[in-house]
């Protein structure tokens, strides 16, 4: 799987890189809020989303952000990679901020936590 940071790259075309790779294409575009780069509109953001979603194998959406109905019904429940990066400061925390990112039909689930030690 190659993992494609629209965020810092743009929007690269996925047929030339299906030209240079056989394995599955992965589109992020990671926000600040969560790391990234990205700072335009939410609305901008989720029809870039949803464009990438008719040429990507997987779409990773950000479950602070990109869990609104309108923008899932465009993205398959098997094209989706739910994400959270963040920090936190308990196990309890993290249970539920994994039940709330789990409580929406994804592929995959990731949690990325910011360790301070």
């Amino acid at each position: 799987m190659l993992e494609v940071r629209a965020d810092l790259l743009g929007d690269l075309s996925p047929e030339w890189l299906r030209s240079h790779f056989d394995g599955q294409l992965l589109y992020v575009l990671r926000s600040k809020a969560e790391g990234g780069e990205y700072g335009d509109s939410l609305e901008q953001r989720r029809q870039r989303l949803a464009a990438a979603a008719r040429h990507y194998d997987l779409i990773e959406i950000e479950g602070n952000t990109d869990l609104s109905e309108s923008l899932l019904a465009q993205i398959p429940a098997q094209q989706r990679l739910v994400a959270w990066h963040g920090t936190t400061s308990d196990a309890g925390s993290l249970k539920h901020t994994f039940a709330r990112l789990s409580s929406v039909a994804a592929r995959f689930y990731k949690l990325v936590l910011n360790a301070t030690k």
